[in-house]
């Protein structure tokens, strides 16, 4: 009875006591997963997008996302890997912050039949904006749920990548720490 109570009180201690870490010269390091199921071809497309950034200002971060991604429908597989440089700004109270995101990139996409028949590639402008709120869990790490509207261009008629523009939720975790002093 004693270790349930003891676990529980630890949990929430956590959940209580998280500190922001969104201070000038901090970094950010983590990333989302996102899971995108179309409606237009009934694709499935799983994305994991690693994340680093730098606080230039209090809780104003700029940085980088590596989006990396594996799409399959209809018949064909599609991988893709890019850059998206973005910004993020953070409000509210601790433990639990909310933010504003906004990116844009570039993004090559690999085109395999299953049949092996076809083989294609096209590159891509891609942006996109969210909110989100990070959920600070330690004084420097904090689980992230982002809500965002992100637009990929590619009309090819072969390559149409922009049946993956749209609303996506990602959920992840970012890892703040100190900058130097």
């Amino acid at each position: 009875m004693k270790k349930p109570f003891v676990t529980v009180c630890f949990v929430l201690f956590l959940f209580l006591s998280g500190q922001a870490q969104t201070y000038q010269g901090n970094w950010l390091v983590g990333g989302t997963g996102n899971l995108h199921l179309g409606t237009k071809n009934k694709g499935t497309l799983l994305m994991l997008s690693p994340r680093f950034g730098v606080f230039a200002a209090n809780n104003l971060a700029f940085g980088a996302i590596l989006p990396l991604a594996l799409y399959s429908y209809s018949g064909s597989t599609t991988s893709s890997f890019g850059l998206s440089p973005f910004v993020r700004g953070y409000f509210g109270s601790m433990p639990t912050q909310f933010f504003v995101e906004g990116r844009i990139g570039y993004q090559r996409y690999n085109f395999n039949s299953d049949t092996g028949d076809f083989n294609d590639y096209a590159n891509t402008f891609t942006y996109g904006i969210g909110l989100g709120v990070t959920r600070y869990i330690t004084e420097q790490v904090g689980l992230e749920l982002l809500v965002s509207y992100d637009e990929t261009g590619n009309n090819d008629a072969i390559l149409n990548t922009s049946n993956l523009t749209g609303i996506n939720v990602n959920v992840g975790f970012q890892i703040y720490l100190p900058g130097t002093k």
